[in-house]
């Protein structure tokens, strides 16, 4: 029997992303922030030799990512989560792996981005490593601190032992 091989550079990539062992984990700015003094940026070409669809490209010479962390406990894939800064936008994306290096999945989790003056962020807790809450929050008086109301989505994304993602109403 064949043995397949490794995509080139993927156990690299693994090292720039620390197991994280304390969930639950909410990923706000307050997280950003941390993730930014203890992990290491991940360049542009790393992401899109990794992270990108075939045809896509990071948005611009302005976007920048920073490794966040992996999922622990996962025996048949490998669960990232990585920040993605650009103007007037920052996100969270949650990219399933193969134990190869082929991406399964991507999915953006939670972040900012101002809509007609507005903030509206998704804020994102992480449970476990097959279960995210995501709650989408609107500032309503134009401030940066959007709050969560009755009107408020909030979501279940549930990751399969494959590493696919699928995402639950609530």
């Amino acid at each position: 029997m064949a043995s397949v091989k490794t995509k080139k550079g993927f156990k690299t990539f693994l090292t720039k992303f620390p197991i994280i062992k304390d969930l639950p984990l909410v990923l706000n700015e307050d997280a950003r922030r941390r993730f930014s003094l203890s992990n290491k940026p991940v360049s542009n070409e790393t992401v899109e030799q990794f992270c990108l669809d075939d045809g896509e490209t990071y948005a611009d010479e302005y976007t920048e990512y920073v490794a966040c962390f992996r999922l622990p406990d996962t025996a048949d894939f490998y669960g990232f989560v990585l920040w993605r800064g650009s103007l007037l936008e920052y996100s969270y994306l949650l990219v399933t792996f193969d134990k190869r290096g082929g991406m399964i999945e991507k999915n953006v989790i939670g972040g900012t981005k101002v809509v007609d003056g507005r903030f509206h962020t998704i804020e994102a807790t992480v449970k476990s490593n097959t279960e995210i809450v995501v709650v989408e929050l609107e500032s309503t008086d134009g401030s940066h601190a959007p709050t969560q109301t009755k009107n408020s989505p909030t979501k279940r994304l549930s990751i399969s032992k494959e590493g696919k993602m699928t995402l639950i109403n609530n």
